[in-house]
């Protein structure tokens, strides 16, 4: 109990790999985290990867961690997950097509 007299609960929470895109030598991956407090509380997160480096050497898994590009709440669980398409060598276009708030974004 705290010191309000309530019980506290543990917040449970559980993610979900929803999209992975690769597109020549970089993987995309769209996680999806839903959390139970007191009430609903959803994100999306859109991770990068450079997929070059992939088993190359002995320490390449340890080395070439995936990078976080930006975590948003998309505000209703009903919206599909982001696409990802490669408009050229030197651009990469990431549509989402409902965002309630942005939360990390690098």
């Amino acid at each position: 109990m705290n010191c309000f007299g309530y019980s506290v609960t543990q917040i449970t929470c559980s993610t979900e790999r929803v999209k992975e895109d690769n597109l020549s030598n970089l993987r995309f991956e769209v996680e999806d985290t839903s959390c139970d407090v007191l009430a609903k509380d959803e994100t999306i997160s859109i991770y990068a990867k450079d997929t070059t480096l992939d088993g190359r050497w002995f320490f390449s898994k340890w080395r070439n961690k995936r990078t976080l590009l930006f975590t948003y709440d998309p505000g209703r669980p009903d919206v599909p997950p982001p696409s990802i398409s490669r408009r050229s060598q030197s651009t990469i276009l990431i549509s989402i097509p409902a965002v309630s708030q942005v939360i990390y974004e690098t």
